[in-house]
């Protein structure tokens, strides 16, 4: 795909909806059309190939940071890529790479939220911001939001190191 045809570092593809999505374990991941976040976004650490969970994790304390600061609740994340409230699933993130022996080429991470889902639309045990809310929200500048913390928290893990991700990480862990 884009990846293997050179696309830069933050390359970002948006779906309006999924009827074949996959998560981890080959579960399915389905969203209705123009409700929800579906979106993937290329990145090229410089990591090695047993490190790439630290991208999982980066993410998904992303992702926390977002909604917190988008509605003001704090979510949990479910090692090692579900976002949790309570006990209902809000999204997932699914992250594949390219490596050669020792070093990482890129890494592809799939970003599924339940934005505005209603209960009927989503399977037992999901649930959508709005319903946690009582809010429509709105998916463009919640996208962008999103975007940003990612190219923050990844500029944080090639300057810093990932232990202040890891603490991060420690405080939304629901695991």
């Amino acid at each position: 795909g884009l990846g293997e045809r050179g696309a830069k570092e933050g390359t970002c593809v948006f779906s309006e909806y999924q009827e074949k999505g996959r998560g981890r374990l080959g579960r399915r991941w389905v969203s209705p059309k123009w409700k929800n976040l579906i979106l993937s976004v290329l990145l090229r650490p410089s990591l090695s190939p047993r490190e790439v969970s630290k991208i999982t994790l980066m993410i998904a304390v992303s992702v926390v940071k977002v909604i917190k600061n988008t509605t003001g609740k704090t979510l949990g994340i479910k090692w090692p890529n579900d976002i949790y409230f309570k006990k209902e699933k809000v999204g997932g993130i699914l992250t594949e790479m390219s490596a050669v022996t020792d070093r990482v080429r890129f890494v592809v991470a799939g970003i599924g939220l339940n934005l505005n889902s209603t209960k009927p639309e989503l399977p037992p045990g999901a649930t959508s911001l709005k319903i946690i809310t009582g809010i429509e929200i709105s998916r463009i500048p919640f996208a962008q939001g999103l975007l940003r913390q990612i190219e923050a928290d990844t500029l944080r893990l090639k300057n810093s190191g990932f232990e202040t991700l890891a603490k991060e990480w420690e405080e939304f862990s629901i695991t």
